[in-house]
């Protein structure tokens, strides 16, 4: 008396064919929703960046996205002070002489960099989200 068992799979190709398609689309995906948080991300970031008189500091913020990685960046040289905070000038070299300051006080930081980064925070799993949902 013999004994013979056949376990068959059925439809495992089709299931390594989706395997194959998820492995080649999450990448595509996830750049696309790189793109979307870079230019999200900027506009959030403009958000919060004060205006000023000359528009400059919130002109050279910009978010770019490049494969998998955001990258948030503004080249205006007191973005830190802004960001930071700093104290007002004590005085200023005039052609006769050091002119004293009425007075020295400090302006307090915007932080717009950690708002930048809580923004980051609270959105990046709903983008993680659009980017696996439609596998």
């Amino acid at each position: 008396m013999g004994l013979t068992i056949k376990i068959v799979y059925e439809g495992l190709e089709e299931a390594i064919a989706h395997m194959e398609k998820i492995d080649t689309r999450i990448p595509a995906n996830m750049e696309r929703q790189m793109k979307e948080i870079a230019s999200a991300g900027e506009t959030a970031w403009h958000g919060v960046i004060p205006r000023g008189r000359t528009g400059q500091l919130s002109g050279q913020a910009k978010g770019e996205a490049s494969g998998m990685v955001a990258t948030f960046s503004d080249d205006t040289w007191y973005y830190g002070l802004v960001n930071d905070g700093h104290s007002t000038a004590r005085g200023w070299r005039r052609p006769w002489g050091y002119q004293v300051a009425k007075r020295v006080s400090h302006v307090e930081g915007r932080e717009m960099t950690k708002a930048l980064a809580q923004w980051a925070r609270n959105n990046a799993g709903e983008y993680l989200a659009k980017a696996l949902k439609d596998l």
